[in-house]
């Protein structure tokens, strides 16, 4: 019998070890066990923010910067690694709902159902009470919560045969951070203030919460003649009004039969946009939770998901769970194009073009460059975290476009924004880049990310290096895309394309791709080429995400040697994250079998109970040895992988099932961008049919595929074109 992700029979201790739920504004983890069932809740614009700490910015301008490289300075290397400030996502409190304690161990299953986007537990004495004891034992009792998907409210249900009762205990986030305001507790209502004038509540009904030292606490009762309880918390913050107590209360005055519709309508709207169905069931499940946590992350008026998505209940996240501008946030909105879900894009779109963007436009004043400046992290107001050695990506910005030009493929919205940000992006990225004597144009000085030399005592010395791979790809990828877009007599559009035919050819060393041309090593200058196993595979962007939206960078041959270089040093230092980009990377070269054996890694060694994934792997030949902590973007890594499998987009073209391991499956309304909507069948190894639906009048290409030939098809708007193999010869029909 096959594994669900979506069913746990026993105890969960941390709740990400549990199933999330979310509207992309609030969000809650159910996790625990019989005797102490846990919700934890969390809001996407609660945050705990600390005053700002050491010293803002780099000690000189990139330029500066570069000149002493020329120089021959390394040691000013050594001086960097400093944060500027610190933010949290903060944990707005835990509901401990206690039924059982006290008793013998119930049978406990607690199942996610993302049809409906709740959480279901039941809990139920085994037949050996009886013959044990001699004694009937208590009735079942039945557990749903799910937070509404239309208004920031989560509702649990709770019934049984026979009447019972249980035990409510609400306590709030952490006490003993620094400029934290006290918690007000009135019947049921907790108040806190935050730093930064930040204030939020949480409001309860259903049932009676009185205050006591530790939070709000009360019993209820139910089943039986009690009838059901429907146990409701409302969160609200300071953006929902001045006084969120009041707007908590507001939201919980509402008719529950229609919000129950409004939920029910939503999920079911959400999960019709797009879908598979594989002859691998445990890649279908995965592929199913992976849109569904996505859909829970974000929304379209909040934020883009941070490290831990909208969640988090730890006094510490894994890395602050700010916005981590490479991988994290990248590989987590990979999949919301290709599965239709472009609506996933938009919240990250606008923080990029209207939120943030002013800090950006000062980062690049700090560093002494014109238009805007990406950093390695920030905070939810887009405030650089952190201005060491890994600040020093030069590609970061570049590779943070790449965000608003994929929403640009599915939506004409907000279009002459993006294009005014791209021309910022590219002022940026020229300015970065340095003419040699070659003719050439050249990164002086950036960061392939984490990539170190080990001393002889086993500390390491952090390695820049002039002209990454990765910064190279994205530097063409955003040139490219820019002169497509601007205006043919914008004048940064005819610098962006002159300096893409004048761009340094990427780094390779011994037939495979290199981190960089030159490596700042601390015993000298020389190739970057780093021989031991590694959680990024950043020398490998030009493989992916970099073929994604410019065609042969790299032959064929030099990239497949470069995937086997980079897995010839062994898997002990990747992360989860690693295994969902190599997944991606090898269903890309056809090799549908390694993505696959890939992914049963990710399951086998870092997934957890409720199909979170560990950071780290169970096992050290697998992976990094960690604290048990996970974050948000493998979960779109791995849905991006399994969509690989079975449809892959570049800037030409799109293909059907070129990496798929399986002989049958299916995919239906997968997009292809400009309105365009794919579906095919594969059944036996062959495809069967296809459907492209033109939402607007188009055109798009697909490569030949297995037994398709291919070609290029036009429709008008509203038109259907069906493909259909029929005894091995195709038909086509047209309505």
């Amino acid at each position: 019998m096959r594994k669900s992700i979506f069913r746990i029979t026993e105890p969960t201790s941390i709740w990400f070890e549990g199933h999330l739920l979310g509207n992309g504004d609030t969000g809650a983890a159910v996790w625990g066990g019989p005797e102490d069932i846990r919700i934890g809740f969390s809001k996407y614009d609660v945050n705990y923010f600390e005053p700002p700490c050491g010293v803002p910015g780099w000690e000189a301008p990139y330029p500066e910067l570069v000149r002493r490289i020329h120089a021959g300075d390394r040691d000013f290397l050594t001086r960097y690694g400093h944060q500027t400030r610190r933010s949290e996502p903060f944990a707005c409190g835990t509901l401990s709902v206690t039924l059982l304690r006290d008793d013998y161990k119930p049978e406990f299953v607690q199942e996610l159902d993302p049809a409906l986007g709740e959480c279901r537990i039941r809990l139920k004495m085994p037949e050996l009470y009886r013959r044990t004891l001699g004694k009937t034992p208590p009735p079942p009792i039945a557990m749903r919560v799910r937070v509404l998907a239309d208004r920031n409210v989560a509702e649990i249900r709770l019934e049984a045969p026979e009447k019972r009762r249980v035990s409510l205990l609400f306590t709030p986030g952490m006490f003993d951070l620094p400029g934290l305001g006290d918690v007000a507790f009135a019947p049921n209502l907790c108040r806190r203030s935050l730093p930064e004038n930040l204030q939020y509540a949480v409001a309860f009904d259903g049932a009676e919460l009185v205050p006591t030292p530790i939070g709000l606490a009360g019993t209820a009762e139910f089943g039986g003649d009690a009838g059901t309880l429907l146990f409701r918390v409302a969160l609200a913050s300071a953006d929902d009004g001045s006084d969120p107590g009041a707007a908590a209360r507001r939201l919980l005055d509402c008719d529950t039969d229609a919000a129950d519709a409004a939920h029910r309508n939503f999920w079911k709207r959400f999960r019709a946009q797009s879908s598979v169905s594989l002859e691998d069931k445990a890649l279908e499940d995965y592929w199913n939770f992976g849109v569904y946590a996505l859909g829970c992350a974000t929304a379209p008026r909040t934020m883009p998901p941070h490290l831990q998505g909208v969640w988090n209940m730890s006094r510490y996240a894994a890395w602050c769970g700010d916005y981590h501008f490479n991988t994290n946030l990248q590989q987590a909105l990979w999949p919301c194009g290709t599965v239709n879900h472009p609506e996933l894009l938009k919240s990250g779109v606008r923080a990029l073009l209207f939120d943030w963007r002013e800090e950006f436009r000062s980062n690049a004043r700090t560093a002494g460059l014109p238009g805007l400046m990406v950093p390695l992290c920030a905070d939810p107001k887009g405030r650089a975290l952190c201005w060491s050695l890994l600040g020093m990506a030069m590609g970061m910005t570049a590779w943070t476009a790449l965000i608003p030009l994929e929403f640009l493929e599915y939506s004409d919205e907000w279009r002459e924004e993006t294009i005014g940000f791209l021309r910022e992006c590219c002022e940026f990225q020229l300015a970065v880049l340095e003419p040699a004597e070659d003719g050439l144009l050249h990164v002086p000085l950036s960061d392939s990310p984490e990539q170190v030399e080990f001393r002889p005592d086993g500390s390491t010395w952090h390695v820049l290096g002039r002209d990454p791979a990765i910064d190279l790809t994205l530097a063409g990828i955003l040139f490219q895309k820019f002169a497509e877009l601007a205006p043919k007599d914008d004048p940064v559009r005819l610098r962006a394309a002159e300096a893409l035919r004048r761009l340094a050819p990427l780094p390779v060393s011994n037939g495979a791709l290199a981190d960089y041309a030159a490596g700042f090593f601390e015993t000298g200058d020389r190739p970057g080429v780093f021989p031991w196993s590694h959680r990024h595979p950043s020398r490998l962007f030009p493989l992916y995400p970099g073929a994604r939206w410019r065609r042969n960078l790299c032959p064929p041959e030099l990239e497949r040697r470069s995937l086997d270089e980079f897995l010839s040093h062994g898997k002990q230092g990747f992360s989860s994250f690693t295994y969902a980009w190599l997944a991606i990377l090898h269903a890309r070269q056809g090799m549908g079998d390694k993505a696959r054996r890939m992914l049963q890694t990710l399951f086998d060694c870092f997934m957890l109970p409720g199909g979170l994934m560990l950071h780290g792997s169970r096992e050290p030949k697998y992976g990094l040895q960690l604290l048990p902590l996970f974050q948000f973007e493998v979960t779109g890594g791995v849905t991006a992988a399994i969509s690989e499998m079975l449809f892959q987009k570049s800037d030409q073209e799109i293909a059907l099932f070129p990496g798929c391991p399986m002989k049958r499956a299916s995919f239906w309304r997968f997009a292809a961008g400009n309105g365009i909507l794919v579906s095919a069948k594969l059944e036996a190894g062959r495809i069967t049919e296809i459907e492209i639906v033109f939402e607007k009048a188009g055109s798009v290409r697909i490569a030949r595929s297995k037994n398709f030939a291919g070609g290029a098809f036009s429709g008008g708007a509203g038109e259907r074109l069906l493909f259909l193999c029929l005894d091995g010869k195709w038909e086509n029909r047209r309505t």
